[in-house]
């Protein structure tokens, strides 16, 4: 799926950039919220174990979800690796060199069942920074 969404206010568009076909749907804010990777911090929740130093700036946090692993020179969370049965997800960042996310892969195992899904960030910005005719559909 390649694919752009602008939010604005209660309309959402959506645009198919393979096919440049556009859909715009009422919004919640909810779908967004769930997939909120600007606002993501696994140590928000849960009870976290204290690092374990693995390699070089690399420590590793364990709690009940999984094991993150941090560079504590970048200050940046690397991977997070989440196990459960038969039930396997790892979630890896890569950043630019200013530090900012560029690209996230999670890859879900279960039985006989693997999926990847990747995120790719082209453009991250705050939305004060556009133009309302930007949101005018």
């Amino acid at each position: 799926m390649n694919q752009r969404t602008i939010v604005n206010n209660d309309r959402m568009k959506t645009i198919d950039l393979s096919t440049r076909k556009s859909q715009v749907v009422p919004y919640n804010g909810e779908s967004l919220k769930a997939m909120s990777y600007a606002n993501f911090n696994p140590l928000d929740s849960g009870v976290w174990q204290e690092p374990v130093f693995v390699s070089e700036d690399l420590y590793s946090i364990t709690g009940e979800k999984g094991t993150l692993y941090y560079d504590s020179k970048r200050k940046r969370i690397e991977k997070v690796v989440s196990e459960k049965g038969e039930k396997y997800v790892q979630t890896t960042f890569e950043y630019d060199a200013a530090n900012n996310l560029k690209t996230m892969k999670i890859v879900v195992e279960s039985a006989d069942l693997k999926t990847t899904i990747l995120t790719e960030i082209l453009k991250l910005r705050h939305s004060r920074n556009f133009s309302d005719k930007l949101f005018e559909f």
